[in-house]
This record gives C-alpha cells, structure tokens and sequence, in this order.
C-alpha cells in the first residue's frame, strides 16, 4: 500500500526539521571554528610577545651581570687604592718622624748641620719638595679614591634601576604567560565543545540520510508493516558517521560512469501511478531486472557511508563521492564493504538479493536527481 499524504508530509515535516537543526548546529560549528582560529592568531600574537619579553629580560640579566662585573672590579680598586693611601700614609709619617727627630725643617739646624751654605739650601729646598711630593700624592689617591666610590654608587643606583626594569619585563612575562594559559584553555574548551557539535551534526546527518532514504521509499508504494517512524529508530545509529570524502563528486563523469550491474532496466526516473494508488508518485532512482547474485559495483570513487537495511530498499549501501554527491545500491546480500571504507570506481560492493531485482540512485545535496544522463549508454 502507499503510505498516506498526511503520513509522507509528516515524515517530510521531521527531515525539514533535523535538517534546521544541523544547519543551526552547523553554523555553531563554523563560529566555534572562527573563535577556534581568532585564538590561535592570538595565541601566535602572545607567544610572539612573551618570546619577546623574554629576550629583553635576559638582555638586561646580561646587563645586570656586566653591571656587576664593573662594580666589583671598581670596588677592588677602591680597596687596593684605600692600602696605597695606607702605605703612603704610613711611609709619609715615618719620613716626616725621622725628620723631626732630627731637627726638623728649621733654618738653624739645617744651617748647623750643613757643610755649606749652598748645600744647607740645597738640602731645604728638597726636603721641602719631598713633603710636597708626600701631600700630593696622598691627595691624589684619596681624589682617586673618592672618585671611585663615586663610580660604584653611580653603577649600583644603574643596576637598581635595571634590575627594577628587569622585574617589570618579568612581571609582564608572567601575565603574558597566564594570558596564554587562558587561551590555551580556552582552545581546549573549544575544541571539546567543537568535538561534541561535530558528533551531533554527524549523529544528525546520519539520521537525516536514513530518513531521507525512507521518505523516498515511501513514496515507491513499498512499506514494511510496521510504521516508517519505528523502523527509522530501530535502524542502530552509528556513533560517527565516517568523514566525508574528498572527492569531484559526479558532475565530471557525467555520460561516463559505468551501469552498476548487468540486467534489464525495468524502471526509470519519473513520475509514474501505482496500479493500486489514485496519486501519481515519484520513482527516485532506476530499477533494474538481475540475476540472483549479480555483482553490484561502484560506478565511481567514493567512501562507504552507511551498509544496513531500509524499508522498501532491503539491504543497502550509500557511497558518498564528494561534492555533495551520493549513490544508493538496493536489494543487496553478501556485502563486501564496511562503512568508511574508500573503494574505486568498479568496486565490488555486494551481490544483488533473491529478490532478482536491483534499485540504483544518485543524490545531489540530499534531494535525488535522474541517474540516467550520468550513465553511459549501451
């Protein structure tokens, strides 16, 4: 019998609803996949910066270090300067004691002590230069001495403000690094949630396809006893669909592509009236007369998507050839593919069933369209 129109617009009612549904779940999916690349632009961008931080943090460690380095040195040569003062000092005193135990440097006991006149002159005149000598000296050094006290605080109040700087770079790394966990996060967070939407628009995909399958058969006349809707849900659900295949789809192969099985066309594409229906009906694919066992065989390239059985269709098989492409194989026993498997054109799928007849389809974005002129002739 024919299914009801009420029944078939029902049963059209659900597809055009499963299908909203992966539209709108399809287009979470694309937004996911922009947030998903806008973050990953981002986690580049933050990587780049923390890259860079780095290098300027380590920089001014060099610096630092250099820095370090000087005043150690300064300091060394404040201290060595400080022992130079000290011996002068001590060398100094001592000269200027034994000069002063000896009378010092008074006229009358350099005169009294002297040979002559001119040698007492002589004599004053360069002990006076050596006291003088004494004095710069030790000036000098203390000068020096200072001057490098100057230098190391200079170069402490430099390393103050560098290590300050070195702390700020640093303080920036670390919230760039903790800006970048966040979006490593959040990539995580997307990708799961991006997972689950492709599992359900997959699981909605695949059930869109046997639904779709079963309202073509519905309108063939042929129905199994129970209601289409139980036999959809009692269909197992696969827990992915298998990936779609990349592929031209059939459009450049048409007039080309081989007829799947040897037999007699018994129906083509078309409207047609069941003997026993007022309604005329759309016939969705060919229909052809075989030998039990025929060899059903891919007419072009593709993946196995789904290998089951479905009212009116009996054993089945639907290969999807890209672009949005499909080809229905009905009436099938001893099948030789598994869905997600990828078979070339010419494949053995399966043998046709005891029903000696054999049903072939072609779809293009769901809806089927005439195989005939993608067939070759003869």
């Amino acid at each position: 019998m024919v299914l009801p129109v009420a029944a078939q617009d029902q049963l059209h009612l659900e597809l055009q609803e499963l299908q909203d549904e992966i539209d709108i779940q399809s287009k979470e999916l694309t937004e996911i996949a922009a947030r998903e690349a806008r973050s990953r632009e981002e986690q580049k961008i933050v990587e780049g910066a923390i890259k860079k931080l780095r290098l300027e943090r380590e920089k001014l460690d060099g610096e630092i270090k250099s820095l370090g380095q000087q005043s150690t040195k300064v300091a060394l040569e404040v201290e060595s300067l400080g022992r130079e003062i000290q011996r002068h000092e001590k060398f100094s005193f001592a000269r200027m004691r034994a000069v002063y135990m000896n009378g010092g440097f008074a006229p009358s006991h350099v005169l009294a002590s002297a040979e002559s006149l001119d040698v007492a002159a002589l004599t004053g005149f360069y002990l006076g230069r050596v006291r003088d000598a004494d004095v710069r000296r030790i000036e000098t050094l203390a000068t020096l001495k200072k001057e490098r006290a100057r230098q190391i605080e200079e170069l402490n109040r430099v390393t103050a403000v560098q290590s300050s700087k070195r702390d700020e770079v640093k303080g920036k790394e670390e919230e760039q690094k903790k800006a970048l966990n966040r979006l490593r996060d959040l990539m995580q967070q997307l990708v799961r949630e991006k997972a689950e939407l492709e599992s359900s628009v997959l699981a909605l995909q695949a059930r869109s396809l046997r639904l779709e399958t079963v309202v073509a058969s519905v309108a063939e006349g042929a129905m199994v006893p129970q209601p289409v809707r139980e036999a959809v849900e009692k269909q197992e659900e696969p827990p992915t669909l298998p990936d779609r295949f990349v592929g031209r789809g059939l459009a450049a192969f048409r007039g080309i592509l081989p007829i799947p099985v040897e037999g007699r066309l018994a129906r083509g594409f078309g409207k047609y009236r069941p003997s026993e229906a007022r309604e005329v009906v759309l016939h969705k694919g060919l229909e052809y007369e075989v030998k039990k066992g025929s060899e059903i065989r891919a007419v072009a390239a593709g993946r196995v998507m789904f290998v089951g059985k479905m009212p009116a269709y009996g054993g089945l098989i639907i290969l999807d050839h890209g672009d949005r492409y499909y080809s229905l194989y009905g009436f099938l026993r001893d099948v030789r593919v598994k869905a997600g498997d990828t078979v070339d054109g010419g494949k053995v799928l399966a043998l046709s069933d005891d029903s000696e007849r054999f049903y072939f389809e072609i779809r293009k974005n769901g809806s089927p369209i005439d195989p005939a002129p993608y067939l070759a002739r003869g």
